[in-house]
């Protein structure tokens, strides 16, 4: 799809910024009701497959069985898809003689045919064997079905179907005909506070038969999917299981929900299909909650502890069973030593309820090792043992503590993104020797638009695949799991810091350091030194990784000017810093093969820079290194940084003029010239004088003041250049005099000539009559516009729109009065990035005269957007005003030549000018300064065609045209 709108609560997009990938619910509360039984303990899945990437994934959302094969819908278009329970492929197919427009929603199955509606009050029939509609079932009008199941036991045994919207009101039983039979309130259901997107018939399950439903709460990211058990002889809720918890990948808003006997042989499945991303079946045994059971949940330990110190071993368990746990005996050892007791009684642990424990008895390391603690329950309830939690611990007598690796997921499209990287400098800010920084520009909001830098490595989305984030921007935070998270990474920015304290308050059983780092400017490698050392034991693969990031990089940002303005630059770019450019040490970083108690490692990594990665330039200048040591592919231990010394430098002062960028047409004589340059010197840079010339004109001067370092680039505007004469084609050479106040040392690199500046061909007349009409595609609200004159005063402007229900367009047009001739700039701007002809609608743009001849125009691909230029030539349709009266032209139509009268008061400079059909000029004469009263010029064009023309007369900065026929 078109735009990723996955964000939690706490950071919720603005309404109508970004497309949807899923249809959610228009309202999701959060479920409240007391009496609900939460199922904690993990279900038996017997599938999990992804189908974001699969031919049929994308708009994905029902779901059926026929118990050998998978059926799944698009929301958005007639299509089936046949699967088996892997996520193969079988048949994809359309119903024919289908009278549905859109994709239908849930599905249910009788046996022999499929019934679904597309969100309306019908409910369609349907025969997957032939492919076609069968017939159509009615439902009252203003009752959209959205899910749906077929319940075989209801209206006597001749079946029913249980359906309804999202959450507007409970469940309904409806006969095979239409007819009402049954439901269930809203309010039995969490309250009303719910959003049922899938719906299945259980009468396996002991004590049913029930109806499961697969909702959420939440925003556009659920906070929970649910599986609500209900019970159908009282209709009263019997269970509630949140699966998010069970897999991390369960992220998306649900789909479709099924069950089905045997698809797995010998068992009964309970499957659903999460939109886009995920088909999903559990073992419906596992669902089942069992009268006792308890599960030791953590361990609050610190994975690395201070010798002679009492530990107290403080965590949880919980009831995983029904029945209240009133007593049970807390043990744990040590090594497998001797069992320390301590008996728990009068407790009143729920069942399905967590419990905080802390051992009365504290355990003090005695020596620098390594130990093993074993922690179970016994005797609960007098019956059963609980299962057993084991940890490894390493003890040191001086503790050290961990550096905190903040990795952030951002991107340039992405609205919030520039708070991300506030948030994350100011935490730097706080602890600059401890904190390091890498950004990742990863994922849907990365992608660039046309002419847009590209700033994503070949390493950001196998990076992102394993933090489980739902929203951008993200960070996680030496990838550890933050209670209550159930994954590494978070998009509530306002809990990093909090987090970031908590890793730097962690003790670390290793610490590392980047020794040395050298880049050498003329062969542009970089040969980096790496140490690290042992205090304990590692208790799993430890590896080193070593990033390349770059500073001062300048691009696109959304929403920089809202969240994060001091990072604009003087040009209007956005600075973007510590962005990830490449990993040294691989994807997952370089084994470190011993990793025992007082054991170090040394190794050099080289890496040899290119001049640009994805078409952006790699700066010498502003690279740094993040290094860290993790655990596998997760848990960071410690990190370090280190800014690379530059050497091999030839000259003192040189800088090169890599670059001059300028409008690629003009209007008038003014011109805005931008030049990219390099310091490749040694000395830092404060002043830069430049010399340039328009069109081979005097030579004129400008001094830029500031601050560079060796090998860093600067993007320098030039102030408005004015006063050259307006060819049909422009140059302007731009060359380097002086670096603070001496001579450039190497001459070589110093000019730059940028040609083929062109002026404008669109041109107009007629001060009324032009009609400007902006056509939108599906996403309004990511549209303006606005046309402004030399003054940079507005004209007129629109946007953003209201957003189309599906893809199509829809035409804006305005009416334009200009007041002054002269020069004017089009701009459009699309906030998302991708115009407004991508596949969401053809939308497009244009500016017409009076005359209905187009001025400029667009296919409405343009990117984050686009400028045009147009000059108004004349200010045809003013008759008369103060300082000019009385025009008139006689004869009219004429043949070679025309009277022109008229009446000036006061003396006034004279030009009459003629401009033909298409706004272009044929005639010019000045006629000179004429006193004050009535004038008659005798105005001869025997050159010119048959046609329409328009002849202009200015006394002054007075206008008067008028129309004239030339036969």
């Amino acid at each position: 799809m078109k735009k990723i709108t996955f964000f939690t609560l706490l950071i919720l997009f603005a309404a109508g910024l970004f497309a949807q990938t899923a249809e959610v619910a228009p309202y999701v509360g959060v479920a409240t009701n007391p009496s609900l039984k939460q199922t904690n303990a993990a279900w038996t899945y017997q599938f999990t497959n992804s189908i974001s990437s699969l031919v049929w994934g994308p708009a994905s959302y029902g779901i059926e069985s026929d118990g050998t094969y998978l059926y799944t819908t698009k929301y958005t278009a007639n299509k089936f898809y046949k699967l088996t329970t892997a996520g193969a492929l079988v048949d994809s197919f359309a119903i024919t003689g289908a009278t549905f427009t859109g994709g239908i929603r849930d599905l249910a199955y009788d046996g022999t045919y499929f019934y679904g509606s597309n969100f309306t009050n019908v409910v369609y029939k349907m025969d997957f064997t032939a492919k076609t509609q069968v017939s159509t079932i009615t439902l009252p009008t203003g009752f959209l079905v959205r899910h749906i199941a077929f319940d075989p036991l209801a209206n006597s045994g001749a079946g029913g179907l249980w359906c309804g919207p999202w959450n507007v009101t409970g469940p309904r039983l409806y006969s095979m005909t239409g007819a009402y039979l049954d439901s269930i309130p809203a309010a039995n259901i969490s309250g009303g506070a719910y959003a049922a997107a899938g719906s299945a018939y259980d009468n396996v399950t002991p004590g049913g038969p029930y109806l499961w439903l697969q909702s959420y709460t939440g925003s556009t990211t659920p906070t929970n999917i649910n599986l609500i058990q209900i019970k159908l002889s009282t209709k009263l809720v019997s269970l509630v299981h949140d699966i998010m918890p069970d897999n991390a990948v369960f992220t998306s808003t649900p789909g479709g929900l099924f069950q089905k006997t045997n698809l797995i042989s010998g068992t009964t499945t309970i499957g659903g299909l999460l939109q886009g991303t995920y088909i999903w079946g559990a073992n419906l045994a596992s669902t089942i909650l069992v009268a006792d059971g308890m599960h030791i949940a953590s361990l609050n330990m610190q994975s690395v502890v201070q010798t002679n110190t009492p530990q107290t071993l403080t965590g949880t368990l919980n009831n995983t069973g029904s029945n209240t746990i009133t007593a049970f005996n807390l043990n744990y050892s040590i090594n497998g030593g001797a069992t320390v007791t301590q008996n728990v009684t009068g407790a009143s642990i729920l069942g399905q309820t967590a419990y905080t424990y802390s051992h009365t008895t504290a355990w003090t390391p005695a020596t620098n090792s390594t130990y093993t603690i074993k922690l179970w329950a016994s005797s609960v309830n007098g019956t059963y043992n609980s299962d057993t939690l084991t940890k490894v611990v390493s003890s040191m007598a001086t503790l050290y503590y961990k550096k905190a690796v903040l990795e952030e997921y951002t991107g340039i499209h992405c609205q919030y993104c520039p708070d991300g990287h506030k948030k994350a400098n100011d935490y730097k800010a706080l602890h600059p020797n401890d904190v390091f920084i890498i950004n990742l520009h990863q994922g849907g909001y990365a992608t660039p638009g046309a002419g847009e830098p590209d700033f994503r490595t070949t390493f950001g989305d196998a990076l992102a695949a394993q933090t489980g984030l739902t929203g951008y921007p993200a960070a996680t935070i030496n990838r550890h799991v933050f209670s209550p998270l159930t994954v590494t990474a978070t998009s509530d920015r306002t809990q990093w810091p909090t987090f970031g304290d908590q890793v730097l308050a962690t003790p670390t059983y290793a610490t590392m350091n980047i020794d040395s780092a050298k880049l050498d400017v003329q062969t542009r490698v970089l040969t980096v030194k790496v140490s690290a050392h042992y205090y304990a034991n590692s208790p799993l693969v430890n590896m080193m990784n070593v990033a390349l990031i770059q500073n001062n990089v300048e691009g696109p940002q959304t929403g920089a000017a809202t969240w994060n303005p001091t990072q604009i630059l003087p040009n209007g770019s956005y600075n973007h810093g510590h962005m990830l450019r490449h990993l040294l040490t691989g994807q997952w970083g370089d084994t470190i093969l011993t990793t025992t108690s007082g054991t170090n490692f040394l190794k050099t990594y080289t890496y040899t820079l290119p001049a640009s990665i994805n078409l952006v330039d790699l700066d010498l200048g502003n690279v740094g290194l993040v290094g860290f040591i993790a655990e596998g592919k997760q848990e960071i231990i410690t990190g370090a940084e280190k800014t690379p010394v530059l050497t091999n430098i030839l000259y003192a002062k040189d800088i090169s003029l890599v670059s001059i960028t300028t409008a690629n047409e003009i209007c008038a004589p003014n011109l805005v010239p931008v030049v990219k340059v390099t310091s490749l010197g040694s000395d830092t840079v404060t002043s830069i004088a430049f010399s340039y010339t328009v069109n081979g004109g005097t030579a004129a001067t400008y001094t830029w003041t500031g601050t560079m370092l060796p090998f860093s680039s600067k993007t320098i505007t030039f102030p408005a250049i004015t006063g050259f004469t307006v060819l049909a084609s422009n140059a302007i050479t731009i060359g380097v005099t002086t670096v603070n106040g001496v001579a450039d040392q190497n001459t070589a690199n110093n000019s730059q000539t940028k040609s083929n500046i062109l002026k404008t061909s669109n041109t107009t007349s007629g001060a009324t009559g032009h009609v400007f009409t902006f056509t939108q595609d599906q996403y309004g609200s990511e549209s303006t516009w606005k046309i402004t004159d030399d003054a940079a005063n507005i004209i007129a402007s629109g946007g953003p729109y209201a957003d189309l229900t599906a893809a199509g367009v829809l035409a804006h047009p305005v009416n334009l009065t200009f007041s002054a001739t002269g020069c004017y700039t089009l701009t459009v701007v699309d906030a998302y990035g991708d115009g407004i002809n991508a596949g969401y609608g053809a939308g497009s743009y244009q500016l017409v005269n009076a005359a209905n001849q187009v001025v400029v125009s667009s296919n409405g691909q343009y990117g984050t957007g686009e400028q045009k230029l147009f000059q108004l030539l004349s200010l045809i349709g003013i008759d008369e005003n103060a300082g000019l009266t009385e025009f008139s032209l006689t004869p009219n139509p004429a043949r070679d030549n025309v009277q022109l009268s008229f009446n000036t008061k006061g003396s006034q400079q004279v030009n009459v000018s003629i401009y033909n059909n298409l706004g272009a000029l044929v005639y010019n004469h000045n006629e000179g300064v004429l006193t004050s009263g009535n004038h008659t010029l005798n105005v001869r064009f025997g050159n010119l065609s048959s046609g329409i023309y328009y002849m202009n007369l200015k006394a002054g900065e007075n206008n008067i045209s008028k129309k004239i026929v030339i036969e």
